[in-house]
């Protein structure tokens, strides 16, 4: 009986690192918004800035994560952070006042700049040569998976037993879901268990990742590096991708801006989560497929067809609603999915663990301003159209950076782009 490479063991561990961190607590954090800023007398608007403060630290100590992530042992630089993070939300628990929030979103986002973006990315480039895309879209769809059970979970707590009952029963659920195997299985590299990475020429399994000698930019010091016009198109991108995924955690605010109740938001926050595990598993095995390029188009058209469907979308149009969260499970796919895939392309995974972090900050930046731009916007206006229009903005420029990449990255690494 062959033996199972021990990649597949971490696919799993990344698989239930997705589910605890960003399912079970990022995805969730909208769903916390009105009731948590009723209790507390203040506007949503004000309360969603600690998150504003949780993306600005993460955007600051991204580059440190990946140092600490490359150079030191990975079980503790990944299980502290857990640790950290289980604790953040009990305490949030016993929280009485806005300045608690913003404490715990500085803290928060110290634990997430090591768990929610770099880890699992690094992981799969550092142990799959071959079905990489496919590998990164199972374990990012457990993100999905954790974040529509939560959902549920959240509001059926929320309802019955109040919004700091759901918080302990978060923290207690990140230590139980992720520690074992952030303590027991993950290696930051094959070569850590003696191994090669899954698909190598090593493994008896080729390589998906053969770099073409004939083309010029790879030779010697001609290596395509991140700077120039490249650089400032991979950083648009990532922050387009911030601004969609920010709508993720608005969605239960722009269900209410709707007239619809907190338990009907709630629902389309679980539709987006439980389409986004699709979307992933879609999307990761057509980057194996047919590209990032097309496979990035695509999902555009997709994410372009949800926000249309937002805009029809009314307090007596719960239909339309919840088809339009369905679609946009394909936006938050590709700003988790595409950026990585997209920079293992330009760059080679040998460089990706140098390249990806500064991405991620443009990420985290526009995440940072956009969610609580959002909910400004609708504490003045009382509506979301204006947040729909520049999310369609989002969506088109985000189209047009990914083409410019992908073009000047064709022919670069043996993966295919077009």
């Amino acid at each position: 009986m062959k033996k199972i490479h021990y990649a597949w063991w971490i696919l799993a561990s990344c698989c239930a690192l997705e589910f605890g961190v960003v399912g079970m607590t990022a995805s969730t954090m909208g769903i916390y918004l009105v009731p948590v800023s009723e209790t507390l007398g203040v506007g949503v608007g004000q309360l969603s800035l600690y998150v504003t403060i949780q993306n600005l630290i993460m955007m600051v100590l991204y580059p440190l994560a990946g140092k600490l992530l490359m150079e030191h042992e990975i079980r503790l630089v990944v299980g502290a952070p857990v640790l950290g993070l289980s604790a953040i939300f009990l305490g949030l628990s016993r929280a009485t006042k806005l300045l608690h929030f913003y404490i715990a979103g500085a803290l928060l986002g110290l634990c997430y700049s090591f768990l929610m973006f770099l880890v699992v990315p690094l992981l799969i480039n550092n142990w799959f040569r071959q079905r990489a895309g496919s590998a990164m879209g199972i374990a990012l769809a457990f993100s999905g998976v954790g974040g529509a059970l939560s959902s549920l979970a959240v509001g059926v707590i929320i309802s019955n037993w109040g919004w700091r009952a759901s918080y302990v029963v978060m923290a207690a659920g990140v230590a139980i879901v992720v520690l074992p195997f952030t303590l027991l299985v993950i290696r930051r590299t094959p070569a850590e268990k003696g191994l090669c990475a899954y698909g190598s020429a090593a493994s008896g399994g080729g390589t998906s990742e053969t770099v073409d000698s004939a083309h010029p930019a790879l030779d010697g010091h001609l290596q395509p590096s991140f700077a120039g016009p490249l650089q400032w198109c991979l950083l648009a991108l990532g922050g387009m991708m911030g601004l969609l995924s920010a709508m993720q955690s608005s969605v239960s605010v722009f269900a209410s801006s709707l007239g619809f109740s907190t338990q009907v938001g709630s629902v389309a926050s679980s539709i987006i989560m439980a389409a986004v595990i699709a979307a992933k598993l879609i999307l990761g095995s057509a980057n194996d497929r047919i590209g990032v390029h097309k496979t990035l188009n695509i999902a555009c058209g997709i994410s372009t067809a949800a926000v249309l469907f937002f805009f029809a979308s009314s307090g007596s149009r719960a239909g339309t609603l919840f088809l339009g969260a369905a679609l946009y499970g394909f936006a938050v796919a590709i700003s988790v999915l595409q950026p990585p895939m997209l920079v293992r392309t330009a760059f080679g995974p040998e460089r990706y663990g140098q390249i990806y972090p500064k991405v991620q900050q443009a990420y985290s930046l526009a995440s940072a301003v956009a969610l609580p731009l959002y909910n400004f916007i609708y504490d003045r206006l009382d509506s979301y159209r204006p947040v729909l229009v520049l999310l369609l903005a989002a969506i088109a420029a985000a189209a047009f950076c990914g083409t410019w990449m992908c073009k000047h990255a064709t022919g670069m690494y043996n993966e295919r782009v077009s």
